[in-house]
């Protein structure tokens, strides 16, 4: 999320890509121990808890490399390098964080380098909240190897931590992808709180809240075949298949968890999800996404959302004068008429995939000389003005969203 910024111009930063690792050297003072940080600038603001940080030492060689990076008030944390190249992803507090980074063979330090980075927040974007979703009966454990299993390993604390790391990659990952593309350092925000396990207050730095929601469906239930989203049933068993069972018990597990609402981004796990070798099937798993956001009054979703999304039976007499069963029941012919035609439609395409792709062929050929004569006959001046105007629409809409 940047800082609020003027009109870009094409000279602004956030209007051009990043430049090849070949410019970067060339740019350096050509020393063989220089470290290049190829990706971050010195004393940038970032806004999420980690940061994706590359570079190279120029002509550092060795298979067995490391790279250590310290910070004064968290642990350091140490990558591998090849050849002078590494990538680390590194941690940050909340403020000015001094790094110090460290290319080591074996025990010798060949060059080391200091890069200045603060995070800021923001707090005028709704968060992502994360949570975990257990039937009523759990287990509170999660599939693993057999020499991977017991308490921190593979039970519900191992789950919080491995959830909460995960978003913070993705949280990462995004800022690198939006900078990569010339939109700052823009990435979503998650919801936090104080960090119980710190043993040192002085240090200690807010953490990303995981909510725990006790469903009230059975692990029976869940894990029943009949209600997995990757299940093929027979022709006889098609009746039998309801793949929506799962996101309905989220959302009503929601709807009863304090603290969560189906107005607020959330971004869930199902840790009851269990492969089952004898069946060839994931049970208890879900991959499906919504866009939807109901209350106890109304109900807002995507046209083309599907019934079984909306089980609450108030909201179902009150939108479709359907009880919930018959809105699933409605779901399923629905579902059930639609096979054919969608077998009929992807036939079709088939037949037509030559012609198909022989057109776009010819027309990505025509693009690319149009594409080609363009930038020819526009000035210097003139590609600057489109790239400024497109970079300023695009941040109008990330401003909207992100």
């Amino acid at each position: 999320m940047l800082n609020p910024v003027q009109e870009l111009d094409a000279d602004s930063p956030i209007c051009k890509p990043l430049p090849p690792y070949e410019d970067i050297i060339k740019a350096s003072s050509g020393s063989p121990n220089d470290m290049l940080i190829l990706n971050v600038s010195q004393n940038e603001v970032v806004y999420q808890h980690y940061i994706i940080v590359h570079g190279q030492v120029l002509e550092a060689k060795g298979k067995d490399d490391k790279i250590v990076v310290h910070h004064p008030k968290l642990p350091s944390l140490e990558y591998p390098a090849i050849d002078g190249y590494f990538k680390a992803v590194v941690e940050l507090a909340y403020g000015v964080n001094e790094l110090t980074f460290e290319y080591k063979q074996g025990a010798t330090v060949v060059s080391q380098s200091t890069l200045t980075i603060s995070r800021g927040k923001f707090t005028d974007k709704p968060p992502l909240k994360l949570a975990i979703l257990l039937a009523k009966d759990s287990p509170e454990t999660f599939d693993a190897p057999p020499g991977a299993q017991g308490p921190g390993i593979n039970d519900l604390d191992a789950a919080v931590k491995k959830m909460r790391c995960c978003a913070y990659l993705w949280q990462a990952y995004m800022a690198e992808m939006m900078y990569r593309n010339g939109c700052g350092r823009r990435t979503f925000r998650l919801e936090e709180e104080p960090d119980s396990d710190a043993q040192d207050e002085s240090t200690q730095q807010p953490r990303a809240k995981v909510h725990i929601i006790r469903s009230q469906t059975s692990l029976a239930e869940m894990r029943d075949k009949r209600n997995a989203q990757q299940w093929r049933p027979s022709k006889e068993e098609k009746g039998e298949h309801d793949p929506g069972f799962l996101k309905r018990n989220l959302m009503e597990s929601i709807d009863n968890f304090e603290g969560l609402s189906n107005q607020d981004n959330i971004a869930c796990l199902l840790m009851d999800s269990h492969w089952d070798p004898e069946q060839d099937l994931i049970v208890g798993h879900t991959a499906l996404a919504s866009y939807q956001k109901y209350n106890s009054n109304f109900a807002l979703g995507q046209a083309s959302a599907t019934l079984d999304m909306i089980t609450n039976s108030q909201i179902s007499e009150r939108l479709f004068g359907m009880t919930s069963e018959q809105v699933k029941n409605v779901d399923r012919a629905i579902h059930d008429a639609s096979v054919p035609v969608v077998q009929a439609a992807s036939q079709v395409v088939r037949n037509m995939r030559p012609a198909i792709d022989e057109f776009m062929a010819a027309t990505h050929k025509v693009a690319d000389e149009t594409v080609k004569a363009v930038h020819q006959a526009l000035t210097p001046d003139t590609r600057a003005k489109i790239r400024t105007s497109v970079m300023n629409a695009v941040k109008t809409t990330m401003d909207n969203y992100v």
